[in-house]
């Protein structure tokens, strides 16, 4: 006789608490197809004053589209403060606080693959954010309900939404990927 499957219920995870002065930026990114319409959604929160964010491409990735949002965040709100940065993107995190300085050590090239690093032009910039800021980055668990996170999900894909129907609003602009368009050209 088979035992019945119980699944345990995944643990709330509750958000990080803020240090003092500290940006608080919830960051996601979509694609409706892989790559194809896409756009970045990125809830920001300081001093009790929350900001959104969004904008999406009419051709991009998924994973270019969760290191703009943070790529987004630092811009808007940096230099020289503090962030911490809540993402369910596991490619963003690993990214940023493993495989970044490799990367670079390695002028851009995979260590194991020995192929030009994906989205390297985005993986530049974001280096050189990280450097002029300090950055905590948070998992969160994707589509468990944090509402911070669920809002900026549904940005992302407001926006890859609109970009898929190459119509951007007064709140939400829609534009081309430069960077993965030249990438494709190149063949990476």
């Amino acid at each position: 006789m088979n035992k019945p499957f119980f699944r345990k219920k995944p643990k709330q995870q509750r958000s990080p608490p803020p240090p003092k002065d500290s940006y608080i930026i919830y960051t996601d990114g979509s694609a409706l197809e892989n790559p194809g319409p896409g756009g970045y959604g990125v809830v920001a929160i300081y001093d009790n004053i929350v900001v959104d964010m969004s904008k999406g491409y009419t051709l991009t990735t998924n994973n270019r589209m969760e290191i703009m949002a943070v790529i987004v965040a630092l811009e808007e709100f940096g230099p020289g403060k503090h962030f911490t940065i809540c993402t369910d993107s596991q490619y963003v995190i690993q990214g940023s606080t493993e495989w970044l300085k490799g990367w670079v050590r390695n002028n851009w090239i995979g260590y194991q693959s020995g192929t030009p690093v994906k989205n390297a032009d985005l993986w530049k910039v974001l280096d050189e954010l990280l450097k002029l800021n300090k950055v905590n980055f948070f998992k969160v668990a994707a589509h468990i309900g944090d509402p911070l996170n669920e809002r900026a999900d549904q940005l992302a894909k407001t926006a890859a939404g609109l970009a898929k129907a190459g119509a951007g609003t007064d709140e939400i602009i829609v534009t081309e990927d430069f960077g993965y368009l030249e990438s494709q050209s190149q063949g990476n």
